[in-house]
């Protein structure tokens, strides 16, 4: 959770002062499926609405000519109001009207409309922005980024969290781009310019906005706002946003395991105490999850066919006849080292190893299998595979932290820059397996019992 009040003063060429306090806050999860449901009946009966009380307003941008473009305002410049043709600096401006013709669902998307501007997308979340061709997700420290004029820079990172700077795009009024130095006004992180998203003042924002959607990519989306006036020169709205967006494909056309969803809501409240002063009070709250395709790389094949060494199948079966068989399920890191030793012969005690590619596949060959590696790309579908495999006497691995809890027999973790594993003995026990008690001291965690308890190291 995160409080933050900025007390610096914006002073434009009115000499207006203004304060801005934020408010941010990380939820917990469980809210996706009550929050959709909400969403889902309040839209469904707002259709039934009289449309009356609509009212749209149409941009002028299109019928202003080139030199009526130029007298366009901006703040980044300067940190006061100006002309563009009286700015300094090489600026582009992204109106609303861009944004809601473009079809775009987040910022980062958005900035992709600006010329010499790096927008590099590395999955289905994280994003690496900059210009001058210096960008990078860890290190993009000479990119200034800010949200009404408050830096959202994270020190810590050394970039910015673009899957966190996310607001309601409706609400966007515009958003300033600079390409080129802006550290003399703005700081050290202006090195190659500065980005400035500009939010509606709530008095433009009154009334009732509903937004409901669902594709192939964009697997569900809904937002609320509603604006009111609290006093005579007091204005607020508040909002609620949600969505699911799908994973990306990976260089061999597998799923990618970086599917996005997220739920955020705030409030904006925006008064004036005198004709000269303004004062903003803004908060936040947010949850979300993020898949990601990184597998732990460094880990050894070699770990894998050690463990296999230490685990009892039934006395019956093809395991006693022909010796193991792994079957790799998904693409990665570890599912490619494990194919190029088996095409040098497969070490004791494997007799051979299948690459899975699809459900319908391992479905189709489980009765061939003794060991089962589950690749990252394949992790979304971690239920119903090992719903597929009750029973059956095949291990299961896999290198999710959170897969014995799932209900598989062992997973690989990276615990302190060393590769440790986490066991379930229930669900070894409930495929007739036995592991070694000798691995019990190795082990993280062992889940036994139903219950999770620290191994013996």
């Amino acid at each position: 959770m995160v409080f933050a009040v900025n007390p610096e003063e914006f002073s434009n060429i009115t000499g207006e002062s203004r304060v801005h306090i934020f408010y941010a806050s990380d939820l917990g999860g469980g809210l996706y499926r009550n929050f959709l449901c909400f969403m889902v009946s309040l839209s469904c009966w707002l259709l039934l609405l009289p449309s009356g009380g609509w009212a749209f307003s149409d941009s002028e941008l299109m019928s202003l000519s080139l030199e009526e473009l130029m007298d366009i305002e901006v703040s980044s410049v300067g940190r006061k109001m100006q002309k563009v043709s009286e700015s300094a600096a090489a600026v582009f401006v992204i109106s609303q009207e861009d944004i809601r013709r473009s079809g775009v669902t987040s910022i980062p998307e958005a900035l992709r409309m600006v010329p010499g501007l790096s927008v590099a997308r590395i999955d289905g979340s994280k994003w690496a922005i900059s210009s001058r061709g210096l960008s990078g997700r860890f290190n993009n420290n000479k990119m200034l980024v800010l949200i009404d004029g408050r830096s959202v820079y994270s020190p810590l990172f050394s970039s910015v969290y673009w899957d966190v700077q996310d607001t309601l795009l409706d609400d966007i009024e515009r958003i300033e781009i600079i390409r080129g130095p802006g550290a003399a006004l703005w700081g050290a992180n202006a090195v190659n310019g500065v980005i400035n998203v500009i939010t509606k003042n709530a008095r433009d924002t009154q009334g009732l906005l509903v937004k409901a959607g669902y594709g192939t990519e964009e697997e569900g989306f809904a937002a609320l706002r509603y604006g009111a006036r609290v006093g005579d020169r007091t204005y607020s709205r508040a909002f609620f946003k949600y969505f699911n967006r799908d994973r990306l494909q990976d260089y061999k056309n597998g799923n990618a395991s970086d599917d996005w969803r997220a739920l955020r809501g705030g409030f904006r409240l925006d008064t004036m105490p005198t004709s000269r002063d303004e004062l903003t009070l803004l908060g936040e709250a947010y949850s979300g999850t993020e898949g990601q395709q990184d597998e732990i790389r460094d880990l050894n094949p070699a770990m894998l066919y050690n463990f296999v060494k230490f685990v009892r199948w039934p006395a019956a079966g093809p395991a006693a006849e022909k010796g193991l068989v792994l079957g790799v399920l998904g693409h990665g890191p570890l599912q490619e080292k494990l194919l190029s030793l088996a095409a040098e012969g497969e070490p004791a005690p494997l007799a051979r190893t299948l690459q899975l590619d699809s459900l319908q596949e391992l479905a189709d060959r489980k009765h061939e299998l003794q060991v089962l590696y589950i690749s990252r790309s394949a992790q979304h579908d971690i239920d119903t595979v090992l719903g597929a495999l009750q029973g059956a006497p095949i291990l299961t691995v896999c290198d999710d932290e959170l897969f014995v809890k799932q209900g598989g027999m062992m997973n690989f973790v990276r615990h302190n820059s060393r590769i440790r594993f986490d066991l379930n003995l229930d669900a070894a026990k409930d495929s007739n397996l036995q592991i070694s008690s000798n691995l019990y001291d190795l082990a993280r965690v062992i889940v036994m019992g139903g219950v999770s308890r620290g191994g013996g190291r």
